[in-house]
């Protein structure tokens, strides 16, 4: 444990898996037992609304929300669901109910951990296989919001774990695997013009054998957890690309238990969260570390305590709102908890003495986002603008006195002389 860092958390009255958090700070998340449904949250978790109910019994492995507000998710169970391994998309008109599209089949039958969202609006979605004979890496990319999708990427192994989209330069990358028959599969791979040609980034030949699972993009370098190695690299390990082109993976350890590294995320202060589930029976213990470095060090934070099974701990961990909160599901307490640093490590939170600039929301950008910043007492001229990654100035938000507390500022994407910018 470390004594500079200090984890606050609450219980949420809902144990929803998985989750997500869209703009305006609206949690979404999937209620799986006794019954199925998709909820939503306007205060951090406190009350709910149900979105829909489905019949048939059913869990849900995915489930995003975009820039526009439509709701993809797939439910994985074929227990009485009609839509076992299909995409459902709920599309949100501007007004009235929610019109929920017609399921789109995917190639294996499973459906998908991750979607992302790239700065243009395109979608993108890793196909998920479940059974070991099956060799279903497919990546799919929608053009028009949703409404169709054509494959981008389809290979031979096993499944795409996930795919990101990097907020800061606009690449995708995906994690995909599984296994060692009859060659290790495991890579990692980046593309640079919204999919349409990939590169492999990591993998066998270049050295690594750990499979990649959860991906976190920061503005220098990207980083990977893995739950599964081979030789020299580890079980529980997390890794990092400083660079793309050299394929210089840095291996990070992080604990020396016999955990998989499966859900990462990154706060609006720059501090990486990881959650771990165990491997196999027998006394392993998950946990949840943080490194407030970028990854150069990590920090256990919190463990979940000893589990006789394997697969249970830290099963899926969101995004963050604009108050600092993600939410995570701990399948050994059956429990979803909202949580974040507290004052109390060091890091600066929204609503102290220092002024505080949370994350844009959405993004990736594709129409207008927000930005929400916090001023203290005592500050009084206030600047906020948008720069592009060479540094140069877009467009001027604020500039003036606003007086303390909590302001939105809106962007339309657009510069200075009104044109519309990438």
């Amino acid at each position: 444990m470390c004594d500079y860092m200090f984890l606050e958390e609450e219980e949420l009255t809902q144990e929803v898996e998985p989750m997500r958090v869209w703009p305006a700070d609206t949690l979404y998340g999937y209620y799986k037992w006794p019954s199925n449904m998709v909820l939503r949250s306007s205060d951090h978790g406190d009350t709910w609304d149900v979105i829909r109910t489905f019949e048939g019994e059913s869990s849900c492995k995915g489930l995003f929300v975009d820039s526009r507000g439509t709701i993809f998710l797939c439910r994985s169970s074929d227990n009485g669901n009609p839509d076992y391994g299909k995409l459902l998309m709920g599309r949100y008109e501007g007004a009235g109910p929610r019109v929920w599209s017609e399921p789109m089949p995917f190639v294996c039958g499973d459906g998908f951990w991750k979607m992302c969202e790239d700065l243009e609006g395109n979608l993108f979605i890793g196909e998920y296989a479940g059974d070991y004979e099956d060799t279903c890496a497919y990546i799919w990319r929608s053009t028009d919001t949703g409404t169709t999708w054509d494959p981008v990427y389809e290979g031979a192994e096993r499944h795409v774990h996930f795919v990101a989209c990097d907020p800061y330069t606009g690449s995708l990358y995906a994690a995909v695997g599984d296994g060692l028959a009859p060659l290790p599969r495991a890579k990692l791979m980046r593309s640079d013009d919204s999919g349409d040609t990939w590169n492999v980034i990591s993998g066998p030949l270049w050295g690594l054998y750990a499979q990649p699972i959860s991906i976190v993009c920061t503005p220098t370098h990207r980083i990977f957890g893995s739950d599964w190695g081979a030789g020299f690299w580890p079980w529980n390990s997390i890794y990092w690309t400083p660079d793309d082109d050299a394929r210089e993976d840095r291996l990070i350890l992080i604990n020396e238990e016999s955990t998989y590294v499966w859900m990462m995320s990154m706060d609006t202060n720059g501090i990486i969260f990881a959650g771990t589930i165990t491997r196999d029976s027998g006394g392993d213990m998950p946990a949840i570390y943080a490194s407030h470095d970028g990854g150069d060090h990590w920090c256990k934070i919190k463990d979940l305590g000893v589990v006789d099974e394997p697969w249970w701990g830290i099963t899926w961990m969101s995004n963050f709102d604009s108050q600092g909160w993600a939410y995570y599901h701990d399948r050994k307490a059956f429990e979803t908890r909202r949580f974040r640093l507290s004052d109390e490590s060091g890091v600066d939170t929204p609503g102290g003495t220092t002024a505080h600039l949370s994350a844009p929301s959405p993004n990736p950008v594709a129409q207008r986002t927000t930005v929400a910043y916090d001023v203290p007492d005592g500050v009084g001229h206030v600047a906020l603008a948008i720069y592009d990654l060479r540094g140069r100035r877009v467009r001027t938000l604020v500039d003036g006195t606003p007086g303390p507390g909590r302001h939105p500022a809106s962007w339309d994407g657009r510069d200075e002389r009104g044109r519309s910018v990438a």
